[in-house]
């Protein structure tokens, strides 16, 4: 199975790596990502400014990206990927 973790507002996907190695020791390839705000050094999610509906929009491409990384690493089924995220 494949996981793909995303952390909540206040953290970092290193901040998930005590649960994706938890994950892992069940048997799971474990892929977790930082959130556009993160990457930009941003302490809040929200802008309440257009840049909001662009990072959301990279968001969701780079889960759909982390989908196709388990699936390129020819160990993970396609039909038992999770996504688990947190608010």
């Amino acid at each position: 199975p494949g996981m793909v973790l995303l952390h909540p507002s206040g953290g970092t996907a290193r901040s998930q790596t005590p649960y994706a190695q938890q994950l892992a020791a069940h048997g799971a390839v474990v892929i977790a990502i930082d959130a556009p705000f993160v990457r930009r050094g941003g302490t809040s999610i929200l802008t309440f400014m257009s840049l909001d509906r662009r990072e959301q929009i990279q968001l969701m491409q780079d889960l759909r990206r982390a989908v196709d990384v388990l699936i390129a690493t020819g160990t993970v089924d396609p039909a038992r990927i999770a996504f688990e995220g947190y608010s």
